[in-house]
């Protein structure tokens, strides 16, 4: 149930001569609409600028009006730049601007955790000894105090893959539990943030028969005129220094899938295919 001062906000929004000049403002008003059904939150863990998993968070953000946040672990300043000769603390700016955009596109909400990159790391073993083994995890636990969100996604297991994104992988699940404890980090507790306990932890999987959950990516918008996977493909473009092409048309060929396996939850399974299924929705105060 909404309160009387979202109704107030909305009808202020419509209202105001820069929502009726705005070229988006359809967009906008459907937007605004699909939020105040929900406060409920979405976040995406990635290692790197590039690895968000922009297809779900646009479906969660758009479809459902859900408030969806990017966090990186890192600025990306150790990969490749295939636009330029930028490398180091330059690509980092490069990288750092061109994951903005791609979060205007998809919607999410943008945070950092500044890790370094410091190029391709073989384990986890060896980015925990440049990261240090707590770090990572305090990092993580304080943007979940900060954002609250009830779901969490992320495309990195503990094992597979770059040594950076097996790192992130462990990370998380630790932070998962820690957040919720104050006895972590309590510095943090000292300076005002609450503990917070996310309901499910879900890891992006490739084979349907590791999966027990999945996102409707090509549905369609009707309101943007395109299907989610399409707008992760707007937002892949966006990583121009990355050379994203290979991911973009997997996407318009619909040949990627978004499927989940659950790591953690502290509700009900998930069902129906629906990554909130069981997650009570916030209660707006009066």
């Amino acid at each position: 149930m909404r309160t009387l001062a979202h109704t107030i906000l909305f009808f202020l929004l419509i209202a105001s001569p820069a929502f009726a000049q705005a070229p988006l403002g359809a967009v906008a008003l459907h937007q605004a609409v699909l939020d105040m059904r929900t406060d409920l939150r979405l976040m995406c863990v990635a290692a790197h600028p590039d690895d968000e998993d922009g297809a779900t968070l646009a479906y969660y953000r758009m479809h459902e009006g859900i408030k969806t946040f990017t966090v990186v672990a890192t600025r990306g300043e150790g990969g490749q730049n295939e636009i330029g000769p930028e490398l180091y603390n330059d690509l980092a700016v490069i990288r750092t601007h061109e994951m903005a955009d791609a979060s205007t596109v998809t919607g999410a909400e943008l945070h950092f955790l500044d890790l370094p990159e410091f190029g391709f790391s073989k384990s986890s073993e060896e980015t925990f000894a440049v990261w240090g083994r707590e770090e990572p995890v305090r990092r993580l636990v304080r943007v979940i105090r900060e954002t609250r969100p009830d779901v969490i996604i992320t495309n990195h297991d503990t094992t597979h893959g770059h040594g950076h994104h097996q790192a992130i992988g462990i990370a998380l699940i630790e932070a998962f539990d820690a957040a919720a404890d104050p006895t972590h980090f309590p510095e943090q507790i000292t300076e005002g943030l609450q503990p917070w306990q996310p309901r499910r932890l879900l890891v992006r999987q490739w084979e349907a028969a590791s999966a027990d959950a999945s996102v409707n990516i090509y549905a369609f918008d009707s309101a943007r005129g395109m299907t989610y996977a399409e707008v992760a493909a707007e937002a892949l473009r966006r990583h121009r220094s990355q050379g994203m092409q290979f991911f973009i048309d997997r996407y318009t060929n619909r040949t990627v899938t978004a499927l989940y396996y659950t790591v953690k939850e502290t509700v009900s399974p998930v069902q129906d295919n629906d990554l909130f299924r069981g997650i009570p929705d916030r209660v707006t105060p009066e």
